[in-house]
């Protein structure tokens, strides 16, 4: 550290050198100022400044910095201890410390992390129990670490990088994996791990098939991995706006597409959870996760009525204003199980077939439609009365199930006459006049 130095790295050691006894106590601002300074300097540096700590097998310690000598009292051990920072996970919460170790195991090498002839000052002391409490994940001996080029914190920007690379590989939030990784950057030159390293991870025994595969072909070949995110949350996009989603987010989108790429979901649970999306009415169940992350963004599903229209249609065609009258709430759930079902609009149009023909039974022909019916009675109705039937007029129901020209006519003079229509009552009258005329000329 030096003078004007800011950061969590910062905060880390005046709370640190708190602990120690600093006078008077620092204030943890995250400003490495000259009052940190001179307390560094009475607790941390065995030189009065920043000093590296070298092993007997050559390798170097950043201390004070970021590492931590803690005491073992039940084994009588040291080790050298690194914090790994908890990190913010998918629901928000953030996630426990990692504490990583490596054993002292000569009074050599104590001295070369210490400093010559000063005495231990222990960040921490405590049993076995305390430290298997803790968590503490052995990784080997102080010797094997390997970081000659590591400067500063090793860990300052941990929690911004895991948090952003934690989205598409959730893994690396897994304790067995982040100890692997803390090891190799410590200790090997390139700091990378090998697939056998990772899949004898806690993550890999836990999860599926799916997820593994999705984990190996992320370390195998990371531009397909990148390929395939970015071709299924465009894919995503297409599904939510064909099945009547139009406000999904970008950040929704790329969620749910990412949960069946990385093999949390199976392509099936993908298509019920978008059918619940879609589909106010829809049997299938909202997933709790996605039901957390819509609420987490205030989002509510406005949907288009996708295929309502299409259903009022086609119960007008074949059942008409009187038989073919839905509730909005049973043309939505009509509408819903024909968007999920690739026959949905035949077998409906079927169903409908055979309502018509228990509705009008006189009309013998499966294939004609109500309007294929009315049509011509409605012209036929306009004649006799001068005047446009309703369909759901009673008596132009009556003449529909005749489908008889002359009961038919009875049926409409009658009425036409019991209701004043001019033109019904003046072809009666013209008629019956006409009638009497030719009575007339017969006697004659």
């Amino acid at each position: 550290m030096a003078l004007g130095d800011r950061g969590a790295a910062v905060k880390t050691e005046q709370k640190r050198l708190n602990d120690l006894g600093a006078e008077p106590p620092l204030v943890i601002d995250g400003i490495w100022g000259p009052k940190t300074q001179a307390a560094y300097v009475t607790f941390g540096s065995p030189e009065g400044g920043t000093t590296t700590a070298t092993t007997t097998a050559g390798s170097e310690l950043l201390l004070p910095g970021n590492a931590q000598l803690w005491y073992n009292e039940t084994a009588d051990e040291k080790w050298v201890v690194y914090e790994v920072p908890g990190v913010t996970l998918p629901d928000g919460t953030t996630s426990d410390p990692v504490f990583t170790s490596w054993l002292i195991e000569t009074d050599a090498d104590l001295e070369a992390v210490v400093g010559p002839g000063k005495t231990p000052t222990y960040h921490f002391s405590g049993s076995e129990q305390d430290f298997t409490d803790k968590g503490v994940i052995d990784l080997g001996g102080v010797q094997e670490l390997d970081i000659k080029d590591l400067e500063g914190d090793p860990f300052e920007t941990w929690v911004e990088d895991m948090t952003t690379l934690a989205a598409v590989q959730p893994w690396i939030l897994d304790d067995d994996y982040i100890g692997l990784i803390v090891q190799a950057a410590m200790e090997r030159a390139d700091g990378q791990l090998s697939l056998e390293e990772i899949q004898g991870t806690k993550w890999w025994k836990d999860n599926t098939v799916g997820q593994r595969a999705w984990m190996e072909t992320f370390f195998s070949d990371p531009s397909t991995a990148e390929q395939m995110l970015e071709d299924n949350r465009a894919n995503m996009k297409f599904q939510l706006s064909e099945a009547g989603v139009d406000n999904a987010s970008e950040s929704l989108i790329n969620w749910m597409a990412d949960r069946t790429t990385m093999g949390v979901w199976s392509k099936s649970k993908l298509d019920t959870q978008i059918a619940a999306l879609s589909d106010p009415y829809s049997v299938d169940v909202i997933d709790d996760d996605l039901f957390e992350f819509m609420a987490n963004e205030s989002f509510v599903p406005d949907t288009t009525r996708t295929g309502e229209d299409t259903v009022r249609g086609d119960l007008e065609e074949w059942l008409g204003p009187v038989y073919g009258k839905w509730t909005d709430e049973q043309i939505a759930r009509k509408a819903g199980e024909i968007r999920n079902n690739p026959d949905g609009q035949i077998e409906f149009i079927e169903s409908l077939k055979d309502q018509r023909m228990a509705m009008y039974p006189e009309h013998s022909d499966r294939n004609l439609s109500y309007q294929s019916i009315a049509q011509p009675w409605r012209a036929y109705t306009q004649g006799i009365w001068g005047a446009p039937a309703e369909d759901t007029d009673e008596v132009f129901q009556q003449v529909l199930r005749a489908n008889d020209p002359r009961e038919a006519g009875k049926l409409l003079r009658g009425a036409g006459i019991d209701r004043g229509y001019d033109k019904t009552v003046s072809d009666v009258v013209s008629g019956i006049q006409t009638g009497m005329k030719s009575n007339v000329r017969g006697a004659v």
